[in-house]
């Protein structure tokens, strides 16, 4: 055997090994992509199931909070008396009751005709009528609490300045009925 021929065998050789090495490295670089495809996915649903979770026990604390304070409110009713002295007695009673992150949670009162009975944040706007308020969307979010707190308690969002002199920013919100189903509390 010539030099010539060796090396033709010897490059013929290494083709074949590349030909069959070839298929197996093109479907070990599938499997690692589907594999990285498939944990990619089940990471996006993963973390789009803790946020729906997040989600619900925050509404679950805001509803607690917001029938707790509405009991404590009822007790308060209960008791009667003069007009002027339980309004102050509620007012007082809500004033300070803040929750959430940074304290930004409040509650706040209405008649279901959009009066404003309290609002800790917006003292001069009790005993204001503001059933044509609107968000910065154009919604009318006192209407919208309204119905909600008809219908035995419902979660709305809208959007609504933090702190004065701020943009809007989206609030979800939990308004039930109280006093006999004249006022709602928010």
């Amino acid at each position: 055997m010539d030099k010539a021929n060796a090396i033709m065998i010897k490059t013929l050789k290494h083709k074949l090994l590349l030909l069959s090495l070839l298929p197996m490295l093109a479907i070990l670089s599938i499997a690692m992509g589907v594999v990285i495809y498939l944990e990619n996915q089940s990471l996006k649903e993963n973390v789009a199931h803790y946020k729906q979770e997040l989600i619900s026990e925050r509404q679950q604390e805001l509803k607690d909070a917001v029938v707790i304070t509405r009991h404590a409110i009822e007790n308060i009713l209960a008791k009667g008396g003069d007009d002027t002295a339980i309004l102050e007695d509620v007012r007082q009673l809500i004033s300070p009751i803040r929750f959430a992150e940074n304290d930004a949670g409040y509650f706040f009162i209405y008649t279901m005709n959009g009066v404003n009975v309290a609002h800790p944040l917006k003292p001069e706007i009790q005993g204001t009528d503001q059933i044509g308020a609107t968000d910065a969307n154009g919604v009318a979010y006192i209407k919208v609490l309204i119905d909600a707190a008809k219908n035995n308690g419902q979660f709305v969002k809208y959007s609504f300045p933090k702190k004065a002199n701020q943009p809007a920013q989206p609030k979800k919100s939990y308004a039930i009925s109280l006093n006999d189903g004249k006022w709602f509390i928010v």
